[in-house]
């Protein structure tokens, strides 16, 4: 019998180039949505901002350990990268 793999996903920041854990694919396209609302608002200054939903390229602790502080992006992920 095979294991099944899980996939943990995150969403990548291209700009600042972060990467943040999210519970799951939703969560993570939710969150690219509202990063890249906000991106839009600053487009007139040339800041290269864009967030995608990407597969977390690290382990699975990592993971764990970037949902429970949500890499710095407090408000928005505890609102969208959680399943809280």
């Amino acid at each position: 019998m095979e294991k099944e793999v899980m996939i943990l996903w995150c969403a990548h920041v291209r700009g600042p180039d972060d990467v943040v854990a999210c519970a799951d694919y939703e969560a993570a396209v939710k969150f690219c949505d509202k990063i890249n609302a906000v991106a839009k608002t600053v487009a007139h200054l040339d800041v290269m901002c864009i967030a995608y939903p990407a597969v977390w390229p690290w382990d699975a602790s990592s993971h764990a350990d970037g949902l429970a502080r949500n890499n710095g992006y407090r408000a928005p992920a505890n609102e969208v990268c959680t399943n809280a």
